[in-house]
């Protein structure tokens, strides 16, 4: 997926991303932070996420279809971020 590494989150590494929202832009994911309680997780940009996490989240999705639509349009996303 390759999403910036400048951004990233360095603190409360062990993450589950929970949510996605695509729009508004800019895209975000609903994190809950290891060792924190459920009703403390926050709205991240996506490009602070680590393409482990949001691989993770991606591949956590039961409807095949809509796991390999987000797959696109999350690589659609990384390749804009890029350019």
């Amino acid at each position: 997926m390759g999403f910036p590494a400048a951004q990233r989150l360095p603190h409360r590494r062990s993450v589950t991303i929970t949510n996605l929202k695509l729009r508004p832009a800019p895209a975000r994911v609903l994190v809950h932070w290891a060792g924190y309680a459920p009703e403390e997780a926050t709205w991240e940009p996506l490009a602070t996420i680590s393409d482990t996490n949001v691989r993770r989240y991606v591949s956590s999705l039961e409807d095949k279809s809509a796991r390999k639509q987000l797959s696109a349009l999350l690589s659609t996303l990384a390749s804009a971020d890029v350019e």
